[in-house]
């Protein structure tokens, strides 16, 4: 496999405060982007009477939403490729602060839809663009744990329903777009200004031929991350629906046990997430080649991931939400490092290639495996879709570590 090939306009990597600015500022427009995600499912209930949004409208309104954002995503791709990656990502910080003031001034349905599809176009281009700029501005050694933090603020976009209808009740809906737009526009100045710093603190190096995709599409470590992606997905989609509806029945008799599990439930995978990319990168600070950490990281959550399967007949049903949290901790886990390994060694563009199918194919899997989770196509009970997700998971495990065994040597820091 080919290294690398750096196509950011100044693609070497940031001095050390420069490099916490930059993730702190990734953080901040992908935790916008996620809560404005949340809060898109529960904003335009909550104004529904004033702008007299009909139950068709509300379709349209989640609809545009959510072709937005793949018309994001396929923007920011289209910027990766010609190397605007520090000027997309600025881009769509605009297209944020639009997005909110135009939600702010919306007094109808069809202002309303616009609003709310230019708000996904923001948010649809976020996480492939932080990617993308991890891996050109970061050293492997910070790779995990940033790819770890942006799984954990993926993780909290639960939140957005909570913050969303607290900001709603105390300062009104005009206001709080008002204070979202805010929000992006300071984003969007301290994101020009680190740009601007980073012409004196970054070293101009030379473009390496440049990948097509003909041959990103035969890059083995994008298809270890499909591939991983792809059949882990089942289990963690199967174990979170269990949680939901876990979490629903305690919401029913309230009180602090349903708060802490909620809370457990949400914090615990995002912090799982974090975990396995530092240890990830501090085995790689230590010593260890990119390939040789990650695989150890990838081997060990997927085996977490599957051990609740050794115990799916069992009869006492206390402990199974404790096994799906342990699931799902660990799945979270699991693709903080497979995304790890995809910033690591794949060509930038190419970035772009493995996120879009291992998304995608994720996304379906995932789909399918709560199809086959509901009571009318499943008259066999859970036990046996735990252990054939399961199943499905270790295959995966296997699959990444056959296609990673050809990592860059030049991963290993000196």
């Amino acid at each position: 496999m080919q290294p690398p090939e750096h196509d950011l306009p100044m693609s070497g990597h940031a001095d050390r405060g420069g490099r916490w600015c930059l993730l702190v500022l990734i953080l901040f427009a992908v935790a916008l982007g996620c809560y404005q995600q949340g809060e898109t499912s529960i904003l335009p209930l909550m104004i529904r009477e004033e702008l007299k949004l009909s139950f068709l409208a509300l379709g349209y309104v989640f609809t545009s939403f959510a072709f937005a954002s793949t018309a994001g995503f396929l923007l920011m791709a289209a910027l990766i490729w010609r190397g605007k990656n520090g000027v997309g990502y600025a881009v769509l910080g605009i297209l944020g602060v639009l997005g909110a003031l135009l939600t702010r001034a919306s007094s109808g349905a069809g202002g309303f839809i616009v609003a709310r599809g230019i708000t996904g176009l923001a948010y649809g281009g976020l996480l492939v663009g932080a990617y993308r700029i991890v891996s050109g501005w970061l050293p492997p050694e910070s790779h995990g744990l940033a790819t770890g933090l942006l799984f954990a603020v993926m993780r909290m976009r639960v939140f957005a329903t909570v913050i969303t209808a607290g900001a709603l009740a105390h300062i009104g809906w005009h206001s709080y777009s008002l204070l979202v737009a805010g929000l992006w526009f300071l984003w969007v100045l301290l994101w020009i200004g680190l740009l601007l710093r980073s012409r004196n603190s970054l070293r101009r190096e030379q473009p390496r031929g440049l990948v097509t995709l003909a041959q990103m599409l035969k890059d083995r470590i994008t298809w270890a991350v499909v591939v991983g992606v792809a059949l882990a997905s089942p289990l963690l989609s199967f174990q979170s629906g269990l949680l939901s509806g876990h979490l629903s029945e305690l919401a029913k008799n309230g009180g602090p046990a349903a708060v802490r599990e909620f809370l457990i439930v949400y914090l615990l995978p995002a912090m799982g997430a974090v975990a396995a990319g530092l240890i990830s990168d501090l085995l790689i600070y230590k010593g260890w080649s990119a390939c040789k950490s990650r695989k150890l990281l990838i081997t060990i959550c997927g085996l977490l991931m599957a051990f609740p399967a050794l115990f799916a007949f069992s009869r006492n049903p206390v402990f199974h939400p404790w096994f799906a949290i342990l699931s799902v901790t660990a799945s979270q886990s699991l693709f903080a490092v497979l995304y790890a390994a995809l910033v690591d060694a794949v060509p930038g563009r190419g970035i772009v290639v493995g996120v879009g199918l291992s998304g995608w194919l994720g996304g379906l899997m995932g789909a399918v495996a709560n199809r086959m989770a509901e009571p009318a196509a499943n008259p066999w009970g859970n036990g046996p879709l735990v252990i054939g997700f399961s199943v499905l998971t270790l295959i995966a495990v296997i699959g990444v570590r056959l296609l990673t065994k050809k990592m860059p040597g030049e991963l290993v820091p000196a």
